[in-house]
């Protein structure tokens, strides 16, 4: 960790300290439910409690009225989400998928323990970081790269990146997508737009681009593999994703644009 993130985070965690916190669980809960929904679902409760302990005839006829309002209500909300669900579709894919996801049992994100390459069963994550390397360079030799002819005009005109303004790194850091993966260090997109205002001009861009030094820090990645089809147990079944840090990500989408003009 470079002396940058380590001074951040020394002073969040003075301010705004890591906290555990026992996130309350909804009761047969999803999205769908509302607060009227959830009224009723406590009265049903309530009465269903108070039958046990009093087995009075009334208490029990007020129950099973809740429990058919419920279970109408639950119906008629469970559709009508679904159906804004499909609805947004072409407008939020990410939360639809993570909808149906939910629906249909599927898990986000799965530990990989062991996989088979070249028949062999790897258990240790280096071992299987290795073999993930090997696949790739395999494949890579098979592949027969064509030579390209490329015709480009020639120009005498020299390319330099400028200096960036501080409203356009506020301005991108302000639009950072909070659901983004950390990174190595724990310095989140979200932490990253609360405090924008406050370190826009302490980051060191522009001393990047004056000296031509990227941070090596910035360069760690956090390695995650995630599944394609077919069998998972298998190595060929996996794809890595390379995660670097936030701030690493800002300076690269900040260069892009006039390096790609």
């Amino acid at each position: 960790m470079g002396l940058l993130e380590a001074l951040f985070l020394s002073i969040v965690n003075k301010h705004a300290p890591i906290i555990k916190v026992r996130r309350k669980q909804s009761v047969e809960g999803d999205e769908w439910i509302d607060q009227e929904l959830r009224s009723l679902m406590r009265a049903r409760n309530y009465y269903r409690g108070k039958f046990r302990k009093t087995h009075c005839q009334e208490d029990w006829n007020y129950f099973r009225s809740l429990k058919k309002e419920v279970r109408k209500r639950m119906v008629e909300a469970k559709s009508k989400h679904f159906e804004n669900v499909l609805l947004d579709m072409n407008r939020k894919p990410k939360s639809t998928w993570r909808q149906l996801n939910a629906v249909l049992g599927r898990e986000c994100r799965r530990v990989i323990d062991s996989v088979t390459h070249n028949g062999k069963q790897l258990t240790g994550a280096a071992d299987i970081a290795n073999s993930f390397a090997q696949s790739f360079v395999s494949a890579l030799t098979l592949c027969i790269l064509k030579p390209v002819v490329c015709r480009v005009t020639p120009t005498t005109t020299r390319f330099k990146l400028t200096q960036m303004e501080e409203d356009i790194v506020l301005k991108k850091l302000l639009s950072l997508d909070v659901n983004k993966a950390t990174g190595p260090y724990r310095i989140s997109a979200k932490l990253l737009r609360m405090v924008a205002p406050s370190i826009t001009r302490s980051l060191i861009f522009n001393y990047i681009i004056c000296s031509g030094c990227f941070p090596s820090e910035w360069k760690e990645t956090n390695v995650s593999v995630v599944p394609k089809s077919g069998d998972r147990n298998d190595v060929k079944n996996y794809r890595p994703i390379s995660v670097i840090p936030v701030v690493g990500k800002v300076f690269e989408s900040l260069v892009h644009q006039p390096l790609y003009s």
